[in-house]
């Protein structure tokens, strides 16, 4: 028995996606969550680089212009003191009715 509402494969579709494509991206808020907290939890990459295009100071640190600083994003998305829970995955602290604010940065 076929799906009368499955879309028919075809070269521009991938076959998987189903009906997934008939929804808009803010009909699927949850799943926006899920996939932060999966990325949240195992990042595509585990370190990251950034070249600062000004000085500044960070905690008593000078750095120049032109500094590359590396960062691990698995370690920063670890930190209690901004997660509260690391080690859980809970997708809901993405949501913004939830009341929890996830960093303007992640």
């Amino acid at each position: 028995m076929q799906n009368k509402h499955a879309l028919p494969p075809g070269p521009k579709r991938l076959p998987f996606l189903g009906n997934v494509l008939q929804f808009r991206h803010d009909q699927l808020k949850y799943l926006d969550c899920v996939i932060k907290e999966s990325m949240r939890i195992y990042p595509s990459a585990w370190t990251q680089g950034r070249q600062a295009i000004a000085e500044f100071d960070l905690d008593g640190y000078h750095f120049p212009a032109g500094t590359i600083l590396m960062f691990s994003q698995w370690a920063l998305h670890r930190l209690p003191d901004i997660w509260g829970d690391p080690e859980v995955y809970r997708p809901e602290r993405w949501d913004p009715a939830t009341g929890q604010k996830a960093p303007h940065w992640a």
